[in-house]
């Protein structure tokens, strides 16, 4: 067995249940091709691996938005906004964006 193929079969096992999407799709999402990140000061920080997953799912099934519960809140990007805003806090909105240079 090759490490590609290694690789392959554990985007199959972690997240196709997940993201319920063609392997070629989950692969792109494993490697890192595709990294949503939200703005922390004055630079962007990447979102763990199970919610880049989430939001990318919903972008890619053209939701307007994706939202995910955390120990602190509920939590929601709005893609028309391209925001992070916790839910029923006023004023909490940081800027996101969606990295695809390692897109082939």
């Amino acid at each position: 067995m090759e490490s590609s193929d290694i690789l392959l079969l554990n985007c199959v096992n972690c997240f196709n249940d997940v993201v319920k999407k063609p392997v070629s799709v989950v692969c792109v999402l494993c490697r890192g091709q595709v990294q949503w990140m939200y703005q922390s000061d004055d630079t962007y920080e990447p979102y763990p691996a199970d919610i880049n997953i989430m939001i990318e799912k919903s972008y890619r099934e053209k939701k307007q938005s994706a939202s995910w519960q955390e120990n602190d809140g509920r939590f929601e990007v709005d893609f028309v906004r391209m925001v992070e805003e916790k839910v029923g806090s006023a004023g909490t909105t940081v800027r996101v964006k969606r990295d695809t240079t390692g897109l082939f």
